[in-house]
């Protein structure tokens, strides 16, 4: 288990809002440094000496903190305001009775100090993936952090999950509070777990080879072809998108499962396959990191479907998961696919580009 990540987009625009207006904090603090000067010098002229001396100190190193707090650059002290919307120093203070008086799933984190969080042990980024300096960092990382801190305890990452099923099992057999992992809602997770609102919206995507494509559609529709399509389509194994997504939208064609996106995308490219099936994202970053690919292979997004994707709970947990919904309410946090590459360019970086020096 690790701890790390970075901040999410919502906390930086709502810091970028308070950097438009540098002039109007500056107005207020060059007022109260006036009016403490002016309190000073009243005070000086008091009958008692020595009152009045201390008093004037306490006033002159006033002086000198306000003006130290506005020489500190913007960013400093927006990261400040940041971390006291989530006194993360509340709940440490808590007395057995007020811990006795919470809902016990509540109660279970604080009393732990600490979220236990499910993520993926593979390489998903932008979601999860490990940094140049070992830590962890992507959407779901950012996320689970922040969760954390608001509920005033560390976070801590469990990797132990080699499937997307593993990951959400970990909140099954309550070895973790919550999984953020880029888990795509569905009915048949919802039968055995709860899902918080959606963070990241989606739709379902495919890469299709161009040569079998043109051979199958000639002047009909593309789309249409593919629905009807009988061949072979990719999907990864254990993913929502192999065992239901691809059944209901194609359900006369062969599913072939592989181990590992890049293994699908490969047997793609050799035409053992007609199309790679998963969610627009992961079909917008092939072509992104490979643009090589576009000769070979073209991206179809079904503008008819959604992928949502949420954080996973136990079904018991519902005062935890009102806290995760809240938390997602007022960072408000939702990821168009557009914003996530925005937001996360280097996940998204050329592969030619990465290799130059």
């Amino acid at each position: 288990m690790t701890s790390g990540g970075k901040q999410t987009r919502p906390q930086a625009a709502r810091k970028g809002a308070l950097a438009t207006q540098p002039g109007r904090h500056q107005s207020l603090l060059l007022g109260l440094l006036l009016g403490l000067g002016l309190l000073a010098a009243l005070i000086w002229n008091h009958p008692y000496p020595s009152v009045a001396k201390s008093v004037a100190k306490s006033v002159a190193k006033m002086d000198t903190a306000v003006a130290t707090a506005a020489a500190v650059p913007k960013t400093t002290a927006r990261a400040d305001l940041a971390r006291i919307r989530f006194p993360v120093s509340e709940l440490s203070r808590l007395s057995p009775d007020q811990l006795a008086g919470m809902a016990p799933d509540m109660r279970r984190v604080v009393e732990r100090g600490e979220l236990r969080i499910a993520i993926l042990g593979r390489e998903n980024p932008p979601f999860f993936s490990l940094a140049a300096d070992g830590g962890l960092q992507g959407i779901d990382v950012d996320i689970g952090r922040e969760l954390a801190e608001a509920l005033g305890v560390a976070a801590v990452f469990d990797r132990s999950a080699q499937t997307f099923n593993e990951v959400v099992q970990l909140v099954e057999t309550r070895q973790a509070d919550i999984a953020l992992s880029k888990l795509s809602v569905s009915m048949n997770r919802a039968k055995r777990v709860r899902f918080s609102r959606p963070y990241v919206q989606m739709r379902r995507g495919l890469l299709v080879h161009r040569l079998q494509l043109a051979r199958l559609t000639g002047s009909n529709n593309p789309i249409d072809t593919i629905k009807a399509f009988q061949g072979k389509l990719g999907a990864i194994q254990g993913t929502q998108y192999a065992l239901i997504f691809a059944k209901k939208m194609f359900p006369k064609a062969e599913v072939v499962t592989f181990p590992d996106w890049e293994a699908t995308i490969t047997a793609l490219k050799k035409g053992e396959i007609l199309g790679a099936f998963r969610d627009e994202l992961e079909v917008k970053k092939v072509l992104l990191k490979q643009p090589d690919a576009s000769l070979i292979v073209q991206s179809v997004a079904f503008t008819d479907t959604q992928d949502l994707l949420a954080a996973v709970l136990h079904w018991e947990d519902t005062h935890l998961l009102s806290a995760v919904n809240q938390f997602l309410d007022y960072d408000q946090v939702r990821f168009s696919v557009d914003e996530v590459i925005r937001t996360y360019p280097q996940a998204f970086e050329s592969e030619k580009q990465e290799k130059a020096p």
